[in-house]
């Protein structure tokens, strides 16, 4: 006890009376000096703190609209409180089912924060995990006698990697609790789509609202009446299942045994043992179970638990290519090396500031991924694709910038200053400022027959988009905000149609131009107006007409519709 602040006390449970200290007396607002165990722990569940940790076994809260024979821990009736009477602000629980999943969902929907102890305690899981698949790895390297793997140092070699392996379940969990703050950011704008995915699990894998404790659809509307959404704790819910559904949709699969493939399974062991046991790990016996999981894994976590089903639902495609395009995407942008950036702790940014830039960087990777699975003929093959696009998009992350037509360009150093002003670093800012660019890299790249001529072939598409006013549309459609979801999936499929058409005009123009990149300036909007009075007169109409749909807007579906007509009726008769 002299490790303990003043006043500190450990006591016994079974002890029949607790003296107090006057400090334990008066942080928990108890008069008497001598209580109960259970008074003295009722009195400190009902406490004011910030953090209230379990530890234990019990069960010690439940939701206001459960009765004490409902939790199944009679041990714990005389001193168990209602969610709704606790004071604290956070709850984590390294104990089992320290809060029903209904207490959970109440004290976070008045405010309290809180996951699920599946969330909170999943270190050991992982952990357990680990342990399990590198003995079945070092199982093999001992039988294989060429290796001279003795027992002695195979047990030598499990402990010095305990460190590594504390680094990789810590990174892991990080990354699933911030999965679940994304989902939180914009709950109540998303919860039609969260709403979606619950049926749409029950169709798949069976889900029983009622056992999880998961609102029924008078439920979701009366939270979308009060502009609420899920909670944290019915997060973690959904984030599991889904997790689960894409491992077996992944398995079911050949992307586990693409060589392309390999480094998710690779990554998983620590460093010492993918050095040393590369041909052994590429054997291991559960090795597509890995690679099937750390990718779900990956899916979920960084695009959210509804973005498989939802594409699958929007494209008609299966989760095979969409799962192949994200990987892509992935890849070709770095996303992964983004978004440990993001993530970095050399820097100063607000919690919210960071989360807003992970959704934003998710938001752009889904965008790239339609891209893919409405492109079949790049979305298929993972090592091709990357191979065809990333050195075009590393070249456009250099040089995009410099040639930007000049409102653009200063659009985009005003973005850039703003990430700064946030406490990002200059690189990352410029990185974070051109994302909304990079969205048609792969559209220009397309059209490019010359590597050479990428930035010049950029410059007049951006050219063309402020022309014909394509960025003020595209900006709109950003901010659209639909009374249903299928105005919705219209806007997202008549933005990318736009996209596409820009592409296809820049490549027209392109052809029939003697450009190079030595007078990139002279692509301006004096260039293309006497350019289209010279071959494509129908232009300045259609010109006319998008600086009209400016002017006199609202902006809203029939506008873009209006604005698609225009530009495919342009390129298909230029």
């Amino acid at each position: 006890e002299s490790m303990l602040s003043k006043g500190g006390r450990i006591y016994s449970r079974s002890s029949k009376s607790l003296e107090l200290t006057p400090e334990i007396q008066a942080k928990f607002g108890l008069k008497k000096s001598k209580v109960s165990p259970p008074e003295l722990i009722k009195a400190m569940l009902l406490a004011r703190a910030d953090l209230m940790w379990f530890g234990g076994i019990g069960t010690y809260i439940k939701s206001s609209q459960e009765a004490h024979l409902d939790v199944g821990d009679k041990g714990n009736d005389n001193l168990r409180i209602n969610a709704s009477e606790v004071q604290c602000k956070v709850i984590g629980e390294g104990a089992n089912l320290a809060i029903t999943q209904r207490g959970r969902v109440e004290f976070a929907a008045k405010g309290g924060r809180i996951n699920a102890d599946f969330i909170d305690n999943s270190g050991g899981v992982n952990s357990s995990d680990h342990e399990v698949n590198i003995k079945i790895l070092l199982q093999s390297v001992v039988e294989d006698k060429s290796e001279k793997l003795e027992e002695a140092s195979r047990n030598k070699l499990l402990e010095s990697m305990t460190d590594a392996i504390a680094n990789h379940v810590l990174y892991d969990n990080s990354c699933q609790a911030e999965a679940i703050s994304l989902m939180e950011f914009d709950a109540a704008e998303n919860i039609s789509t969260h709403a979606d995915f619950i049926v749409d699990l029950e169709h798949r894998l069976g889900l029983d609202r009622e056992l999880e404790s998961l609102p029924n659809p008078e439920e979701i509307e009366e939270r979308k009446k009060r502009g609420r959404g899920l909670t944290r704790p019915e997060f973690s819910i959904l984030q599991a299942y889904a997790k689960i559904m894409i491992t077996d949709e992944i398995l079911a699969t050949k992307v586990p045994e693409l060589p392309v493939i390999y480094s998710w399974l690779r990554d998983y062991f620590p460093e010492e043992l993918k050095t040393k046991y590369a041909e052994h790990i590429k054997k291991h016996q559960l090795g597509r179970e890995i690679i099937a999981m750390r990718i779900a894994n990956n899916i979920v976590n960084r695009m959210g638990p509804t973005f498989i089903t939802t594409q699958m639902n929007k494209t008609g495609s299966d989760c095979e290519h969409i799962v192949r395009g994200y990987l892509i995407v992935r890849n070709v942008f770095g996303l992964s090396k983004l978004w440990k950036d993001v993530n970095s702790e050399e820097f100063n940014v607000l919690a919210y500031v960071r989360l807003k830039a992970l959704k934003y960087i998710s938001h752009f990777a889904k965008q790239g991924t339609v891209w893919f699975v409405q492109n079949a003929k790049f979305g298929t093959d993972i090592q091709e694709a990357r191979e065809y696009f990333k050195p075009g998009i590393q070249t456009l992350q250099k040089d995009l910038l410099k040639y930007l037509p000049d409102k653009l360009r200063q659009n985009t150093q005003m973005q850039k200053d703003s990430y700064i002003a946030e406490g990002f670093p200059a690189e990352l800012a410029q990185t974070m400022a051109l994302m909304p660019l990079l969205k048609s890299s792969f559209d220009i790249i397309e059209i490019t027959k010359n590597q050479e001529n990428l930035s010049l072939n950029a410059r007049l598409y951006f050219v063309i988009g402020e022309y014909l006013q394509l960025d003020w549309i595209h900006q709109q459609a950003g901010h659209f905000d639909p009374e249903h979801k299928w105005d919705q999936e219209a806007c997202d499929n008549l933005v990318s149609t736009l996209y596409g058409l820009q592409a296809q005009l820049t490549a027209k123009i392109l052809k029939k131009s003697k450009l190079s990149i030595e007078n990139y300036k002279q692509i301006d909007h004096e260039f293309l107006t006497q350019w289209m009075e010279k071959h494509m007169p129908h232009g300045l109409r259609v010109a006319a007409r998008f600086n009209y749909f400016r002017t006199e807007g609202p902006f809203d579906i029939s506008l873009l519709s209006l604005a698609e007509y225009e530009l495919r009726g342009l390129v298909s008769h230029s």
